[in-house]
């Protein structure tokens, strides 16, 4: 800025050089106020390009009103010593902070994440370098953009049409969009400008929420658009225009092209999630069968006179033999229309016993699928697993002559071995979590 404009900004808040241009938005000056609630001072410094001296003006806070003061011109050693250094052109703000607001409200990793996503676009395209100064230490830190880990899905500039009643006019449209099986609480950003305006694309728009591609909270990432106005005070962007309906149809277009795939990720990730919980619980039933008794154990009765032995014959030691479950790993799918029902069932696949379960089952989807609760989903599977291997000794004792009597006592056989794995599993994992304690 020249002199005689820096000298005039405090007579001119509230009015904007800027609101004439259409793809331009100037805030009145009122950012200049705003660090009455910061601190005692702020410094104005600028220096327009190919002039030698930097323009100064501070602002004081006296608690009553504030007091503007033209400090005159700044050498390139005055900026050294006493502003941070000097710069080719532009404006530099310096606010000498209250200690006590810095220390609880400023700390140097809330305004390095502030900055982050408030100016996240124009940090990516590295047009401008944001540095902060932290109160112990002496160096000035770049502000970097936020990482994101994941897929990326879009990271490129796009056309969205601006309808006219005799003309359709191209306008632009950066997406920035990342996907993250692993998360569970990406949003969205919106940018105008490079200038956060929502902190997610739901906010902005209900249409928007019927989109599952925006909702997705394993999508991370923002839009930015350069060319629609704003409310005042920035509160959202008007949304009286045809740029702003061409804008609306162009996210959606988004949603109808990336949600097919995207769906399908997140199921095939929740399939080998599941998957592999399923496998965790089934070496849990497998220990827990070596260790409970069969439900077609059988004893010997002994003999009720048996012969006097004078010298008693040393007793070897016996090498307990493990009980091994030869069944395969679970098999999850979903069941026909006749089975529809069962959450789980004894299956013959190739002549071997495998357990199935059934993840078309509504309590599947409720306590596997869409449950967040690791110990959860455990429970779920440990449930419908052990009744199906509990069927399975009933038959095996059945095949070899023996038998469970009635239909009533064979049920209850088979509900008291399925709770015998169930809590034999139950005990080893409480334990274990007491052993780690």
């Amino acid at each position: 800025m020249s002199k005689e404009r820096l000298i005039a900004l405090p007579e001119n808040i509230g009015l904007s050089e800027k609101i004439v241009y259409v793809n331009e938005r100037g805030e009145k000056g009122v950012g200049l106020l705003a660090f009455a609630s910061l601190g005692k001072s702020v410094h104005i410094i600028s220096r327009e390009k190919g002039n030698s001296l930097f323009h100064y003006l501070r602002y004081e806070n006296n608690e009553k009103e504030l007091v503007p003061y033209y400090g005159g011109s700044l050498t390139n050693s005055n900026t050294e010593r006493d502003f941070y250094g000097g710069f080719q052109q532009g404006t530099q703000v310096i606010i000498d902070c209250n200690p006590i607001i810095l220390n609880k409200s400023l700390k140097e990793d809330l305004v390095e994440r502030f900055i982050q996503e408030t100016y996240w676009p124009l940090l990516k395209r590295r047009d401008a370098s944001l540095k902060i100064q932290g109160s112990k230490n002496s160096y000035l830190k770049k502000i970097i953009p936020p990482s994101l880990d994941g897929i990326v899905l879009l990271n490129e500039e796009l056309e969205f049409e601006a309808k006219k009643s005799r003309e359709t006019n191209l306008l632009k449209l950066f997406v920035h969009l990342v996907f993250n099986p692993e998360s569970e609480d990406g949003r969205v950003r919106v940018f105008s400008k490079d200038v956060r305006v929502y902190d997610s694309i739901l906010q902005m728009e209900d249409n928007l929420s019927k989109c599952e591609f925006w909702k997705c909270r394993q999508i991370t990432g923002y839009i930015n658009e350069p060319n629609l106005k704003l409310t005042l005070g920035r509160d959202g962007i008007q949304k009286n225009s045809r740029a702003y309906e061409g804008l609306i149809e162009k996210l959606e277009q988004i949603h109808e092209k990336y949600w097919p795939q995207i769906k399908a990720r997140i199921q095939q990730q929740k399939e080998e999630k599941a998957s592999k919980i399923v496998a965790d619980v089934w070496k849990d039933i497998l220990k827990a069968y070596e260790d409970t008794e069969p439900l077609n154990k059988r004893t010997r009765t002994p003999n009720p006179i048996p012969k006097p032995c004078p010298i008693p014959k040393p007793k070897k030691p016996v090498n307990k033999r493990k009980r091994v479950l030869h069944f395969e790993q679970p098999r999850i799918y979903e069941f026909g229309m006749t089975e529809s029902q069962l959450r789980a069932k004894l299956d013959d696949r190739m002549g071997e016993p495998v357990v199935a379960i059934n993840k078309g089952h509504i309590d599947y989807k409720i306590f596997v699928t869409e449950e967040k609760d690791p110990k959860k989903q455990r429970e779920y599977i440990l449930s419908i697993s052990a009744h199906p291997i509990a069927i399975w000794e009933a038959q095996e004792e059945i095949n070899r002559g023996g038998t469970l009597g009635d239909p009533f006592n064979m049920a209850v056989e088979i509900e008291r071995r399925a709770q015998d794995l169930r809590m034999s599993v139950m005990k080893r994992k409480r334990r274990k979590s007491l052993e780690d304690n």
